[in-house]
């Protein structure tokens, strides 16, 4: 049989506004285990990491996936692993977390969370 390996996902997510146009967005960070997600997959596939991610956002905002898949956008290098005493792949992760992290494109005093993540 297959070796399965235990993952579980932890995330933190950030709002943001534009720029130019001041649209609400999110930014968010997932950390898998690598041996279980080695990638995101095809992207167009319902049942790739990517896929999921599209049909997880979908729900969240209670649109179809079929129409709406396309909020959701990947960056060119979406994926960092980090191995042990790996100080490059430490540096990329914190300078992709430290993205979420930037002051001038949160709003304040809306009674909204501009941060958040998983627990435990």
């Amino acid at each position: 049989g297959k070796r399965v390996h235990s993952s579980t996902l932890h995330y933190a997510w950030a709002r943001e506004f534009g720029e130019l146009k001041g649209k609400k967005h999110y930014h968010l960070l997932l950390l898998v285990n690598r041996d279980t997600w080695c990638r995101a997959g095809d992207y167009r596939a319902p049942g790739s990491l990517a896929g999921m991610i599209k049909q997880a956002w979908c729900s969240a905002l209670g649109v179809d996936v079929g129409c709406h898949a396309t909020l959701v956008h990947f960056p060119a290098w979406p994926a960092v692993w980090l191995e042990r005493d790996d100080d490059t792949g430490f540096q990329q992760v914190l300078e992709r977390a430290g993205y979420l992290a930037k002051e001038h494109t949160k709003a304040r005093g809306t009674g909204e969370r501009n941060f958040g993540c998983s627990r435990g």
